[in-house]
């Protein structure tokens, strides 16, 4: 990090009424209500907003952090000559709350600020990829505390400085570098009090995300020479410029174990998409590209999925929903029936149950069959009459397939019986099926008669004997 003239610092009260916090400013039309959801859980309170803002892009600024980093944060640090720094892994959290990395180390406080420490010649501080639209400028601040710096041995010179790197794919376009405890010249001692203030400026993305990194360093002849030095209300603040165009979500099923859906128009300030299920804020979806999904569990016939573009300002789009709808089950199938039959067979899911109607019978739980594990299934009937119409069909947690029917067709007809006849007798009588037709031939002449009650007569002329 090169150094620089000192930039003018303004006072930290001031810069505070400038630029901390989020500044909103209302488009004339345009309103916002807050979301039904409940407090203090993962379902926290969400703003619905199609509001121009001015916000702070950065995440996490409280820093707080785990046993193995900084959340959304990154820290870097360089090596004597070696500019600019470069990232490195926090490793593991000690016991006084330090990540130490050798030469230099760092402790997030969790109150909105950060400690560093470094020796000489090093720098050392921590990093965040923003989203940013090329050409937007954006204003960057932060304070600065050096609590502590060091000069060990006499007559070796020491200062020390603040400041901040921007770069996008690792091309830096602007940096700050600035004194921050003054040069302690040829004093010697271990408890030297650096200076504080705040730092602002500002810069012009050239890309669509940005790495802004805030650190300080240490310059000394003597190596062994020590900086300790407080970052604090770390800001990158930047105006939206459009709301983003509402996703597409595709159509939601009962049973389905993810949303899908896809960006619409410019993405270039995305920053998440936000899934909810009747309006209660369920969480954000992965995206790649410009589809996005989400594993959710199965939902009910009715409920309705919503899903929010956000962007780096948190400004919602408007939303994309969909109304849960019952999930296909496949029907089962069903075999041809006669009026012999008194089984009924198909195929269906195994294990699942299909029930079952014979003419105009209606449907009952208690009317049903379990299809076996060879997909096969058997209920049983009695003998019924031809056109008799028989349906089935799977019924799959709630969910009702398609019918499958058939219509019963005749099956063996059974012979009519008939009676003696005599020269005498002017009619032939016997017995068969109910409504079926019977055809007396004599001769080449045919007589008929339909069957009632079981019987049938026809009406003839008398007939010779063994005719």
């Amino acid at each position: 990090m090169t150094k620089s003239k000192m930039k003018k610092i303004v006072s930290s009260a001031l810069v505070a009424n400038l630029v901390i916090g989020s500044v909103i400013t209302a488009l004339p039309t345009q309103g916002a209500a807050v979301e039904n959801t409940p407090v203090g859980t993962n379902a926290e309170n969400k703003i619905v907003s199609n509001l121009k803002a001015t916000q702070n892009i950065l995440k996490n600024t409280s820093f707080a952090s785990t046993s193995t980093g900084i959340t959304d944060w990154n820290a870097e640090q360089n090596a004597y000559s070696v500019s600019p720094p470069s990232l490195i892994s926090f490793g593991t959290k000690g016991s006084d709350g330090w990540f130490n990395f050798g030469r230099t180390s760092i402790r997030p406080l969790g109150d909105g600020s950060v400690e560093l420490h470094g020796t000489a010649n090093s720098v050392v501080g921590v990093s965040q990829t923003i989203n940013t639209i090329p050409g937007q400028t954006y204003t960057i601040s932060y304070n600065y505390n050096t609590t502590r710096f060091t000069t060990k041995a006499a007559l070796i010179g020491t200062a020390t400085y603040t400041g901040f790197i921007v770069s996008t794919s690792g091309v830096v376009f602007k940096s700050g570098s600035y004194p921050s405890g003054g040069n302690a010249g040829s004093r010697a001692g271990t408890s030297l009090v650096g200076g504080s203030g705040t730092i602002t400026d500002t810069f012009v993305a050239t890309g669509k995300q940005t790495k802004v990194f805030i650190g300080g360093n240490l310059n000394s002849a003597d190596k062994t020479n020590e900086l300790f030095q407080t970052i604090s209300n770390v800001q990158v603040l930047g105006t939206s410029s459009t709301q983003l165009d509402a996703p597409t979500l595709q159509p939601v099923k009962n049973k389905d174990s993810k949303i899908t859906g896809s960006l619409n128009g410019s993405i270039d300030t995305l920053q998440e998409v936000q899934i909810y299920k009747n309006d209660v804020y369920v969480g954000t979806a992965t995206v790649s590209g410009r589809n996005f999904e989400m594993t959710v569990s199965p939902s009910n016939v009715g409920d309705v999925y919503k899903a929010y573009a956000v962007d780096i300002w948190n400004v919602k789009s408007n939303p994309a929903t969909q109304t849960v709808t019952a999930s296909i089950v496949a029907p089962p199938t069903i075999n041809a029936v006669t009026t012999d039959d008194t089984t009924v067979k198909g195929t269906g899911i195994p294990g699942k149950r299909v029930y079952y109607k014979v003419g105009s019978a209606d449907w009952y739980e208690y009317d049903y069959a379990t299809v076996a594990a060879d997909g096969t299934y058997v209920f049983y009937i009695n003998p019924q009459q031809v056109g008799t119409q028989i349906s089935v069909k799977h019924t799959v947690d709630g969910v009702d397939s398609a019918l499958a029917t058939t219509t019963v067709t005749q099956g063996t007809v059974e012979a009519p019986t008939i009676s003696g006849v005599t020269t005498d007798d002017t009619t032939v009588k016997g017995t068969g099926i109910n409504g079926a037709t019977v055809t007396v031939t004599i001769g080449s002449q045919n007589y008929t008669a339909t069957v009632s009650g079981g019987a049938y007569s026809v009406t003839i002329p008398k007939q010779a004997v063994g005719t």
